[in-house]
């Protein structure tokens, strides 16, 4: 019985010399503890306007003088390359304008306080896609196309289509105008 005394006697010393050891090492000093930091942004969204316009919102924080905001179109290659675009405002919204249509946009947003560098915030993202582009006009009948010498057009029309109209030259005159009937 002694000799079980003895070994669990021995085995818990080991074990309270070990955890005092590991438990008496210094702890890192604090140097600088940062209150009252302003808050990433919060509520942000992100919405298409005209197809290729994004407009970009968030709520105001307590704190921030102005907010910062980065663009990258295609991959959010954060802190890796240069945003393809950037901004500072003092506004809660900012229109992103004439972008790519069909292109993934990642968006990233923070509070800045200018009084104190190193209480601004942490970045907050969104990833917003652009409508495809809708460069094509809509043409009705007795409208008047213009079209560069060379190029090919198709013409789509959602009734039937009996003649065509064509008039070739600079300065157009009755002479130029050619008719053609459909089908051809």
């Amino acid at each position: 019985m002694k000799k079980y005394i003895l070994s669990i006697c021995t085995l818990a010393a080991v074990c309270l010399g070990s955890v005092a050891v590991t438990s008496c090492s210094e702890p890192d000093d604090i140097n600088d503890l940062v209150l009252n930091r302003v808050l990433s942004p919060t509520g942000i969204t992100a919405r298409i306007s005209q197809e290729v316009n994004i407009i970009v919102s968030w709520n105001e924080m307590s704190g921030a003088t102005s907010y910062e905001l980065e663009v990258y179109a295609d991959s959010p290659d954060y802190d890796q390359r240069t945003p393809d675009a950037s901004y500072t405002t003092t506004l809660t919204e900012k229109t992103l304008t004439n972008l790519i249509g069909e292109t993934d946009y990642y968006i990233r947003v923070r509070a800045i306080d200018e009084n104190n560098s190193s209480r601004t915030s942490k970045w907050v993202d969104i990833k917003r896609t652009t409508n495809p582009e809708q460069n094509m006009k809509k043409v009705k009948a007795g409208d008047t196309i213009k079209m560069k010498a060379g190029c090919k057009h198709t013409v789509l029309a959602d009734t039937e289509l009996q003649i065509i109209e064509v008039q070739f030259g600079k300065d157009i005159n009755v002479s130029d105008k050619h008719k053609y009937p459909f089908p051809i």
